[in-house]
């Protein structure tokens, strides 16, 4: 029987233009990762950061097989600002051969990891302004 889920482990570094109300946000911001209703993840808070804040830390999360995207929201379920994180998939411990360390992954499975930030990345022009929010973690031919 094979795995639901994946692991993921995402670094979360930092937000730009926090807002409240169209107001910029002034301390005490947190991150929330969240797969599904009972399982979730938060950072640490950044009480000096304000509308920018930073963390620079690691989360790990199981995400269900059948999702194939991050999503970027606010509490509120509506873009907000910024978001750059780093997002990997980790590969389970028994892949690991004993043989220098190197992962040794079974013809039938594949993984897509990374390991560079991937930001959230403004788009559009004037007044009309829209933030990519979606994050791939899974190619489409990819279990």
């Amino acid at each position: 029987m094979g795995s639901t889920s994946r692991t993921l482990e995402i670094t979360v570094l930092s937000c730009e233009d926090l807002r409240i109300d169209r107001r910029l946000v002034k301390k005490n911001t947190y991150v929330m990762v969240r797969t599904d209703p009972l399982n979730y993840r938060t950072t640490k808070m950044d009480t000096e950061g304000g509308a920018y804040p930073s963390w620079n830390q690691k989360l790990t999360i199981d995400m269900p097989l059948h999702e194939r995207f991050i999503t970027l929201r606010d509490a509120k379920g509506e873009r907000n600002g910024i978001v750059n994180v780093s997002v990997k998939v980790k590969v389970p411990e028994y892949y690991l051969s004993s043989n220098n360390n190197k992962k040794v992954v079974p013809e039938n499975n594949s993984f897509s990891m990374t390991s560079k930030p991937v930001p959230a990345i403004p788009i559009g022009s004037g007044k009309n302004f829209g933030i990519v929010i979606g994050i791939p973690v899974l190619g489409v031919n990819q279990v």
